[in-house]
């Protein structure tokens, strides 16, 4: 399946690279300040739309017949960017997308420089439905591409009402999912508990919206706790909804980021 992805090089003195995944229901587009930011630290930035999302292929948008198809994508991103710089680069996931760079860890060990993550999907906080549940599982089989609308809403992952307003005219910006979409998803979840210790030694730093309301944070602390690394940091910002770097603080979230990112530079 052929992928939209795209490459942002700094107009700054090069320190380094980072490949972004997007979360669910989004696009690259939608990290374009957060892009900025990276450039004129001194990075270059390659991502794209996930399989499904945004201006990739896929006949039906929201749907993925195998979880895969996003490790997939990744791993061709992830090589590409090591075509164009001989330095290992740093990951970034952000929901949905922090999920897929650690399955990418656990299936592919790539040589990477550190890896962040924001507010990463392994576990879910927005209650669907028992009869929406229900209806994923028993559809899984018979009609895998039915749709069935999110009951995530974008109050729900900002506070920022510039954001809000923006995504209300977000050609591609979708709020449905397929109940195999759905179902992989749950299978991944698990997945990556269960192949935990798979993950490399590497430099790893997760933030986290404290007033996250579509993933369980809890989840998130126990997933790090438990991840058998030497180098890895938690960070929870109190209040801030799921998406961190569209959150008013976001300049202060990025440039945490940035800095750690800094002092992983130092210890090379």
């Amino acid at each position: 399946m052929q992928t939209y992805k795209t490459f942002y090089p700094t107009s700054a003195p090069k320190v380094g690279s980072l490949l972004l995944v997007h979360g669910a229901g989004e696009h690259i587009g939608r990290y374009a300040w957060a892009i900025e930011q990276w450039n004129r630290a001194g990075y270059d930035v390659l991502g794209g739309d996930l399989p499904g999302y945004g201006r990739s292929s896929g006949k039906q948008k929201g749907h993925i017949d195998r979880f895969e198809a996003y490790i997939e994508a990744v791993a061709d991103w992830y090589e590409e960017l090591r075509c164009r710089d001989s330095v290992p680069p740093y990951l970034f996931g952000h929901s949905l997308g922090g999920l897929v760079i650690a399955r990418f860890l656990e299936t592919h060990q790539p040589i990477v420089r550190g890896v962040v993550l924001s507010s990463p999907c392994f576990g879910l906080s927005v209650k669907v439905p028992p009869w929406k549940q229900s209806l994923a599982k028993a559809l899984n089989v018979v009609y895998p591409k039915l749709t069935l609308g999110s009951e995530i809403d974008s109050h729900l992952v900002t506070r920022n009402e510039q954001i809000i307003k923006r995504d209300e005219t977000d050609p591609y910006l979708i709020k449905k999912a397929s109940v195999r979409w759905y179902n992989e998803l749950l299978l991944h979840m698990q997945l990556n508990w269960q192949q935990l210790d798979r993950i490399p030694q590497i430099p790893l730093l997760v933030h986290q919206a404290g007033g996250d309301r579509i993933t369980d944070k809890s989840e998130t602390k126990k997933w790090v706790e438990q991840l058998p690394i030497g180098q890895k940091w938690y960070r929870e910002w109190p209040g801030l909804y799921h998406e961190v770097l569209n959150e008013p603080e976001r300049a202060q979230v990025i440039q945490e980021m940035i800095n750690w990112m800094g002092r992983i530079e130092t210890t090379k």
